[in-house]
């Protein structure tokens, strides 16, 4: 559920595209960067709530080695 979209939690009344993967991929990235998820919630209404709502850490600020740009390109996907 972690890498999840907000489109694919079924709360935004939108459809679910190739946009989807991006942001999975997003989230994958960020969790390479920086050692953990974007959202730490444990509660599945919760971490729903939070990938819709909440904008992340950015990762250059968790990790500083990472370069602003790439935390950018991260916060992009």
């Amino acid at each position: 559920l972690q890498y999840m979209s907000p489109e694919q939690t079924g709360r935004l009344g939108s459809l679910a595209d190739y946009r989807t993967d991006l942001y999975s991929m997003g989230v994958v990235m960020y969790h390479l960067a920086t050692s953990q998820l974007p959202f730490q919630q444990t509660a599945i209404s919760e971490l729903m709530h939070a990938i819709i709502s909440n904008t992340p850490a950015l990762p250059h600020e968790l990790n500083p080695l990472i370069p602003q740009v790439v935390s950018e390109i991260i916060m992009l996907l």
